[in-house]
């Protein structure tokens, strides 16, 4: 049976590892949240990596939108809810995300 339960120790220590990264990335998102309260956050896009995660942020920061964003393999990236249809047609206009992976919500 150990021989059996062998097998599954790296599929089961790499689980662990990646929430464990998931958790970190929430907790930043969250204190980020915490130092503006009151202010309702909604997702409006995935992106596949932490290169297009930063072209978000600066793009919508030049807007004057806040953003977060968070996840490991696959990016949440949020606004205020007040922000929510601004942010959006921002990122579709933006030409630095041309060709990159981004679904919006």
């Amino acid at each position: 049976m150990w021989d059996q339960m062998k097998r599954f120790l790296p599929f089961v220590a790499l689980t662990l590892l990646l929430l464990s990264a998931c958790q970190t990335q929430r907790q930043r998102v969250e204190a980020t949240k915490e130092v503006i309260q009151g202010v309702e956050w909604v997702a409006i896009a995935w992106v596949n990596s932490d290169e297009v995660s930063k072209i978000v942020a600066e793009s919508l920061a030049q807007s004057g939108i806040l953003s977060a964003s968070e996840g490991s393999l696959i990016y949440a990236v949020e606004v205020p809810k007040a922000d929510y249809v601004l942010a959006i047609k921002k990122l579709k206009q933006e030409p630095k995300l041309k060709g990159k992976w981004i679904r919006f919500n």
